[in-house]
């Protein structure tokens, strides 16, 4: 039998960590939810919790700017 090689991606530990989901609290329900535009549980715009939290971290050394969401 011949082997096969496996389509499956590794992830390197870099690329697990940018693929990790942040956990909050949301302000409005208090439940925790995945950080996100919307909560979850009962749909509270969340999208300057977003931004502070994209903010504070950065993609190839730029900045993540989340402009095209804010109103």
């Amino acid at each position: 039998m011949e082997n096969k090689q496996s389509n499956d991606t590794v992830l390197d530990d870099n690329q697990k960590d940018a693929s990790r989901v942040k956990i909050i609290d949301c302000p409005n329900c208090e439940e925790s939810v995945p950080l996100s535009i919307y909560c979850l549980k009962c749909g509270f715009p969340m999208v300057d919790l977003m931004k502070e939290h994209m903010n504070e971290e950065s993609v190839d050394g730029k900045d993540v700017k989340l402009e095209a969401l804010s109103d």
